[in-house]
């Protein structure tokens, strides 16, 4: 992690009640661009690519050797089975993720509030997949 503990906290917070990002484009408020908006804090080269729904987010940062497996200090946390919405005739699971700093807070956007991101409001007691970004 290029930054230190104290940074990320103080950028998540700032996230706070924020409507992150309008570098997302069309997803500008779901939840994935939460994700995206820490990867340009901490320098990840180009933060902003595509690297599929939330479901598929957590494969893809450690395919690309960005995350590391399973949870640390700053856990990105994947639930497969949200964000499952009836479109065309079709139910399709796009996931939901958010992010949680061991035993102090997690941050999510899209989730307790319409694309806006809230604190201490999703577990990760509810997450399915794990992966790391210390």
């Amino acid at each position: 992690m290029s930054r230190t503990k104290q940074e990320v906290r103080d950028f998540l917070q700032s996230q706070v009640g924020q409507k992150v990002n309008a570098k997302c484009g069309i997803y500008n408020g779901q939840c994935v661009s939460l994700i995206k908006a820490l990867l340009e804090f901490l320098g990840v080269p180009d933060p902003y690519k595509g690297r599929g729904n939330a479901t598929d987010v957590g494969d893809t940062l450690l395919a690309e050797g960005i995350a590391q497996n399973g949870a640390g200090w700053l856990t990105v946390v994947i639930n497969h089975d949200m964000g499952r919405i009836y479109e065309n005739g079709q139910w399709n699971n796009y996931g939901h993720i958010w992010l949680d700093l061991k035993d102090e807070a997690n941050f999510e956007q899209n989730g307790a509030k319409a694309l806006y991101t809230t604190k201490n409001t999703r577990p990760i007691s509810q997450g399915q997949q794990f992966v790391n970004l210390d």
